[in-house]
């Protein structure tokens, strides 16, 4: 849909109503945020273990990412 400005004639393309809630998060970006906070805690431990800690601690955040990205993605409000 198109709505006239002023008397210029100039048109701006208005979204349809669906995509009045553009603050939500795609699936991809919530991925990405999630992968971030997770790898900045890893390397906040990963200099202080042994190889052996750092891959258990690397197994463990795997997990927690998936967690979040589902928790996240069914309640986020921004």
């Amino acid at each position: 849909m198109e709505k006239p400005l002023l008397s210029a004639g100039i048109k701006l393309d208005v979204p349809p109503d669906s995509y009045d809630n553009i603050s939500m998060m795609s699936e991809k970006e919530i991925q990405i945020w999630v992968q971030e906070a997770t790898s900045e805690l890893y390397w906040k431990f990963r200099d202080d273990l042994d190889d052996e800690g750092a891959e258990r601690v690397k197994e463990e955040l795997d997990y927690l990412e998936k967690t979040l990205v589902k928790i996240v993605g069914k309640h986020i409000t921004v």
